[in-house]
């Protein structure tokens, strides 16, 4: 079998110590979980250059790309944003876990739940889209209103039922035309969770559940958010069921519906979205842009 040679595409590399240090210093800003750009490893390789005093160093867009590949680094998309996690996490979620397994003992299935609240925007359009090749622009179209948003508060119980979700629409009134018997709707001049909510909430869903009438012994499992562990609430909760709160930073490491539910959540809500997007029946403003889907709609 004939031996064929390859051309070098990339070069060799030039300037060892710089690369070594800017390597170290990419490696231990991930650690961190800070975002590293390729135009930040551009301006570092430059500053490391001019500390170690090399006149003569230049370095270009494709210089980097030849230096991740030399280093075995390449451009990733984020699998997770959020708090970075303790350094303990693990003896935290297994102490918050045999706390748990105490606090069950007697509660049936459907009345230990978990409840968090969901951020939505009016527009949902995906960051990817079919497209023809060479296209030097690929746009989505919308209605211009990204930054107007509501909270969807969800509630799921160990035994697998889902309780009514609740629609907190930022406003200062309860839009007319949103009555259901599916989804309780609520407003407020932030469109956010706060102790009225909180209290609204209880009321109106968890207190309303299944079986709920004769108080039986019942969890509700929540995250550290401020609104869900002021003193009022804590009391309010006491008298029919108990509190477990997921220590701060292991929403991802403990809560149901952050792992399993949210995402597809909004993803089934996005292909909603979508159909509303394709579909002839839209309103148009006097400057012809498209009115966005009306609160009776979202």
């Amino acid at each position: 079998m004939m031996m064929r040679k390859r051309a070098m595409r990339f070069r060799k590399c030039l300037r060892p110590t710089v690369e070594k240090k800017l390597y170290d210093l990419v490696v231990k800003e991930r650690e961190k979980g800070m975002r590293i750009s390729t135009i930040r490893v551009l301006q570092e390789s430059k500053r490391i250059a001019q500390e170690d005093n090399i006149e003569d160093f230049k370095a270009y867009p494709s210089w980097v790309f030849g230096f991740m590949r030399r280093n075995n680094l390449s451009v990733r998309s984020s699998t997770s944003v959020g708090q970075k996690l303790p350094s303990d996490w693990e003896a935290k979620v297994a102490k918050f876990r045999l706390y748990l397994k105490k606090n069950l003992c007697g509660v049936d299935f459907q009345h230990f739940g978990n409840m968090d609240e969901v951020p939505v925007s009016f527009n949902m359009p995906a960051s990817r889209t079919v497209n023809l090749k060479g296209a030097k622009e690929v746009s989505v179209t919308t209605t211009g209103h990204e930054r107007s948003n509501f909270t969807v508060v969800l509630c799921v119980t160990a035994y697998g039922s889902k309780l009514p979700p609740m629609v907190i629409f930022k406003r200062k009134t309860i839009p007319k035309g949103c009555e259901s018997k599916d989804v309780i709707v609520t407003a407020n001049q932030k469109g956010w969770r706060n102790s009225e909510v909180m209290k609204f909430w209880l009321n109106n869903v968890w207190r309303k559940r299944k079986m709920a009438f004769f108080n039986p012994k019942s969890v509700l499992l929540l995250d550290s958010c401020r609104a869900h562990i002021t003193p009022e609430i804590k009391f309010i909760v006491s008298k029919y069921s108990r509190m477990a709160i997921i220590p701060g930073g292991l929403t991802k490491k403990l809560q149901p519906l952050h792992i399993a539910v949210n995402k597809p959540f909004k993803g089934n809500l996005r292909a909603k979205w979508e159909n509303w997007m394709m579909a002839d029946i839209h309103e148009y403003n006097k400057t012809g842009q498209m009115k966005r889907p009306s609160y009776k709609d979202m």
